[in-house]
């Protein structure tokens, strides 16, 4: 996505798809989008990730990258067209962000998602809102998206935030006004929650839960709460499936902030236990994991092809957008039972919902590094779903950035094809 800075006015315009987005800076962000088929500039919040150190030494270091032609050596002129353009819109960027002071960014760099509703609270609230996102990084991060969790919406979000934390409320008043328990233990459950680990999906299932008492006794117990934890925790068939020391020792594996590795290992174990018809053991110790579900992938990869699965002679249909080069679409099961096997993974259990249900699709990765990408269907649309390395581990941000690329330019190419159809 192309990227504008206007020195003059600090806005950011970004273009791509055929749509422009511009960005406001700070101490008043806003943004504005453009479509095709808007007859009107329209208010959103853009996706955007403020970098956390000195600004001024990353735009230093990204001025060096730019003119560093070692950089461009084995590539192509496409390749450092692309990498050139690249490189000046971080440069771009990097010059909007710096608009907004350290002690606002550093915060809110933390969270992987929807930081431009955190920075936009922060502006329009002021320091008790930034105070907040210091104490309990994840009841800011709901204040933040209120409307996703307080019912009724309420017609003006930034009104409401200024009035639960005006002098006088505490943070009990804000967890009753989401709709979780206002209690204190329920305060420092939050208070726990990596920022990294926060997603609207991952908080909407603690609150259908957090009023189980079993829930709130294992979460008390815990001084860090991750991504992974979460998962299990708020699943009534994953927390049934470990240990407590399980879930101690988890969350204080750092690799598990941002993608719940070892609860997909989980999950991939009872999808397997579910294929040859057996009961899941209980996992009492982290380091047992990996090896139970790497001999259970061993033993199901090893029987012969026609007696892997009743489904193994199911027709796919055809894949509901093109591959590439780089980006295959799988097309049958033994394929697809091959990319289980290969990325240790058991992604064999969607033939079902690929060829029957017509719910999912499969896709192999092959660069920039080997992944599994899953295509899920909404109505009439197909979206990006999971995307996982070798094990479930998680990608790069350059395999992420290439995925989305192709998705993008794939949902638009074929959009036009139906509509000439």
């Amino acid at each position: 996505m192309p990227t504008i800075y206007k020195a003059e006015t600090g806005k950011l315009v970004r273009f791509g798809g055929g749509t422009t987005e511009v960005l406001a800076p700070w101490p008043a962000p806003m943004g504005w989008c453009k479509g095709p088929k808007d007859s009107c500039w329209r208010h959103v919040r853009p996706d955007i990730h403020l970098p956390a150190s000195d600004i001024t030494r990353l735009i230093g270091r990204q001025l060096c990258r730019i003119h560093d032609s070692s950089s461009q050596e084995g590539m192509n002129d496409e390749e450092v067209t692309q990498l050139k353009r690249s490189q000046q819109n971080r440069l771009n960027f990097l010059h909007w962000a710096a608009h907004i002071p350290r002690e606002v960014r550093k915060p809110i760099a933390r969270f992987g998602n929807r930081q431009w509703h955190l920075l936009s609270m922060v502006a329009r609230c002021g320091q008790p809102a930034l105070d907040l996102l210091h104490s309990n990084p994840a009841l800011a991060y709901m204040l933040a998206s209120n409307w996703v969790f307080h019912k009724p919406v309420v017609c003006q979000p930034m009104r409401s935030i200024r009035s639960l934390l005006r002098r006088g409320r505490n943070q009990r008043d804000i967890l009753e006004w989401l709709g979780f328990p206002p209690s204190q233990s329920m305060r420092r459950i939050l208070a726990r929650i990596v920022p990294a680990s926060c997603t609207i999906t991952r908080l909407l299932y603690l609150l259908d839960c957090c009023r189980n008492p079993r829930v709130q006794k294992t979460l008390c117990h815990l001084t860090r709460i991750n991504a992974s934890v979460l998962r299990i925790v708020t699943d009534p068939e994953l927390r049934d499936r470990v240990g407590f020391d399980v879930i101690v020792r988890l969350s204080r594996k750092r690799g598990e902030d941002r993608t719940p590795r070892v609860a997909r290992l989980l999950m991939d174990m009872d999808r397997m236990c579910y294929a040859v018809g057996v009961e899941p053991s209980k996992i009492w110790h982290l380091e047992d994991l990996d090896r139970i579900h790497d001999e259970m992938m061993e033993n199901l990869y090893a029987e012969e092809v026609d007696d892997f699965s009743p489904d193994m002679d199911i027709e796919f249909p055809p894949p509901p957008l093109p591959g590439t080069e780089f980006i295959e679409p799988i097309c049958d099961i033994r394929t697809l039972r091959e990319e289980g096997f290969v990325q240790k993974h058991c992604v064999w259990a969607y033939g079902r919902k690929i060829a029957v249900n017509q719910t999912v699709y499969i896709y192999r990765i092959l660069e920039p590094e080997r992944a599994t990408l899953s295509l899920t269907r909404h109505g009439k649309n197909w979206r990006l779903g999971e995307l996982k390395g070798f094990k479930n581990n998680a990608v790069s941000s350059r395999t992420w950035t290439t995925v989305k690329e192709w998705y993008k330019y794939a949902t638009l190419s074929h959009s036009h094809a139906s509509a000439a159809d």
